[in-house]
Order: C-alpha cells, then sequence, then structure tokens
C-alpha cells in the first residue's frame, strides 16, 4: 500500500533529534551551514560560532573592533536568526574574544 500523505526526511528526523537531545547541536549545525548567507561573506568570515546552549549563541570574533560592532547588531543578528529558525531560536548572543 503506497502512503498517499509522505512524511519529508526532516518531518521524520526532527522527533529522534528531540528525543536524543540534540536540537540544540542540529539548529548550531543548521545555523553554522547558513552563516555566509545569515551574515554576508565579510562578516562569516570575522564572526564564529562558538556554541548554542539554552538559547544563547556564544560568539567567537579575535578582532576589537568587530566585537564593538557585533555588539551593537546583537539584534539584528537575534531577528535574522529567529526569522529562519523559529522564534526563540536564540534569546541572547554572547560575544568572546
Amino acid at each position: 500500500m503506497i502512503n498517499s500523505n509522505p512524511k519529508s526526511f526532516q518531518e521524520l528526523l526532527n522527533p529522534i533529534i528531540q528525543r536524543l537531545g540534540w536540537k540544540e547541536l542540529y539548529l548550531q549545525s543548521q545555523i553554522e551551514n547558513d552563516w555566509k548567507e545569515l551574515l554576508g561573506e565579510n562578516i562569516s568570515k570575522v564572526v564564529k560560532i562558538k556554541k548554542l546552549h539554552n538559547r544563547t549563541l556564544v560568539l567567537k570574533i579575535s578582532s576589537s573592533t568587530w566585537r564593538t560592532e557585533m555588539t551593537l547588531r546583537k539584534e539584528w543578528l537575534m531577528n535574522i536568526i529567529n526569522t529562519k529558525y523559529g522564534i526563540d531560536t536564540v534569546t541572547e548572543v554572547i560575544i568572546r574574544g
């Protein structure tokens, strides 16, 4: 019998990810894969994701100029990520050198 309502791979994968407690790790991976698209080529070269934990995104930025710039752009960054991946994916951004 052929299922007339086939599920996407993502629909099948989501319950497994939830059950194994990998949701944030999976989200971090998705964000990292889309990082250049989300931030643009120039910013994505200097702003790196360190981790995503408890909806807090920790960034590593070696340049003090870019740390200042991204401190001013925290809301912008959260809006971009939350628009793409769902509301409250990221509720806080921490910037480290």
